[in-house]
């Protein structure tokens, strides 16, 4: 162990018995309920907690299989988010360029960090056995030094200035050496040390970080003599980088969010897939036990504030699903609930659109596990374990024709009336529907092509 890794080590350990919490019994149960046993899970993060007390109006999450906290607040029993000024002594500058907890992670005191940190747990969390989604949103700086560009880079002239007011006679070359790999030990030292302390006084949730993995494909380029949304290269080196991150995590968040720039066009589809697929692959580089996949998505383009429309609803949540992730976490920010016209704007778009759409896909999940992967297993249908674009579109073609040739439904009794009682046969009509058969990825205990192996 390194002198770094024992100082926060024997931080953490302070950190514990500080506030009252020893390792040997953060396993305890204190009987909190636990996530719905689902294959797809459709996750509340909207904080419209006063829609129904102040406005009466009453959001119905229940009716469209969405797992959502008492009194619909953004922390709760399922599902919880820590901020920036939530979580320790998180260092960033402000809007104004002011340092607030030092600026950057090299002068943060780590004890006094963990100390708060472990506070801010308890608080926000208060059940030791809260077995929810726990996600902490650090966005202030990168991990990867080279990816501090534009506003960000005040991370990377802070660091140089650090080292060259120890150093003021060094050459520029050996200045930036140094601040790199100052800031990004540093870096890593708060991000691994503050989840491993998450973990051990809340051991049950699924902790991970908001936007990670992310592959910056926000515009194409040309791979493979194809342009497209892939991942570049060189972020998939830099995802490389930070493997440390995704064993250290239980549970991986990337979003999936969409800007107005993809309504309506085949771009969206790429550019979430390819987003999906990086998650998939930093999961696979784990030597540890398989961990989930939620995808953050909004149910409105991130510039314009408009309702996605039915096919960016299939590109998004109902591309989560298809590639098998494990649900999706549907955030919102508090313009979604703060007025009653918000409120019933919100309303009716459930009532006619979102609400309807996720039934139907947590439930079309469900059939398939159990009629395909003998209950033990969720469906796939679009792994992207190859690069045939050709292939990857009838796929998704073919659930898109699917979905919006039931979401249009007037009923649920209809709507499910459409399965004609078997998901396989559905999937594998003629009469342009392409022809496949889903494959299924195992829960944990089990194997085999439909999961019916213990093992």
């Amino acid at each position: 162990m390194t002198s770094t890794k024992k100082v926060t080590h024997y931080a953490v350990i302070l950190v514990l018995h500080l506030v009252g919490v020893h390792t040997r019994h953060a396993t305890v149960s204190f009987g909190a309920p636990p996530l719905p046993s689902r294959p797809f899970l459709a996750v509340w993060n909207v904080p419209s907690d006063r829609c129904g007390p102040d406005f009466g109006v009453d959001l119905n999450l229940d009716s469209y299989n969405i797992v959502f906290n008492p009194d619909l607040r953004w922390n709760g029993t399922y599902m919880t988010i820590f901020y920036s000024q939530q979580m320790g002594l998180y260092p960033y500058y402000d809007d104004n360029n002011l340092p607030i907890n030092g600026g950057i992670p090299q002068v943060v005191n780590m004890t006094a960090h963990l100390a708060k940190a472990a506070g801010d747990i308890t608080t926000l969390i208060s059940d030791p056995d809260f077995r929810g989604l726990a996600v902490i949103d650090w966005e202030g700086w990168k991990l990867v030094w080279n990816r501090n560009w534009d506003a960000k880079a005040i991370y990377k002239n802070a660091s140089r200035a650090l080292v060259q007011k120890r150093h003021p006679d060094w050459p520029k070359e050996k200045i930036e050496a140094v601040a790199k790999q100052e800031f990004e030990t540093a870096a890593r030292t708060m991000f691994t040390e503050t989840i491993h302390l998450a973990q051990k006084l809340r051991p049950k949730a699924r902790w991970g970080y908001y936007l990670f993995p992310d592959c910056y494909n926000y515009k194409k380029y040309m791979y493979n003599g194809t342009a497209g949304y892939n991942c570049p290269e060189i972020e998939l080196e830099r995802n490389d980088q930070i493997q440390w991150l995704f064993q250290d995590s239980t549970a991986l968040y990337p979003s999936i969010y969409l800007s107005s720039r993809f309504e309506r066009t085949e771009d969206s589809r790429w550019f979430v897939h390819f987003r999906l697929k990086e998650a998939f692959r930093m999961r696979a580089t784990r030597t540890k036990q398989d961990i989930p996949v939620y995808a953050y998505t909004r149910f409105v383009y991130e510039d314009t504030r408009e309702y996605l429309t039915k096919w960016d609803m299939v590109h998004t949540m109902g591309q989560a699903a298809d590639m098998g992730a494990d649900g999706i976490v549907i955030w919102g920010d508090y313009l979604d609930g703060r007025t009653k016209e918000a409120c019933l704007k919100l309303q009716s778009y459930l009532q006619t659109t979102l609400g309807p759409y996720i039934f139907n896909i947590t439930t079309t999940a469900a059939r398939c596990s159990q009629q395909h992967c003998s209950g033990h297993g969720r469906c796939v249908l679009a792994t992207g374990s190859h690069g045939n674009h050709d292939v990857i579109s009838n796929v998704i073609d073919t659930k898109g024709n699917f979905i919006r040739y039931t979401i249009d439904s007037s009923s649920f009794g209809k709507l499910i009336g459409k399965y004609d009682n078997n998901v396989n046969n559905v999937m594998s009509r003629s009469g342009g529907f392409y022809h496949m058969v889903p494959t299924c990825k195992c829960y944990p205990g089990w194997k085999g092509e439909t999961c019916n192996h213990k093992g």
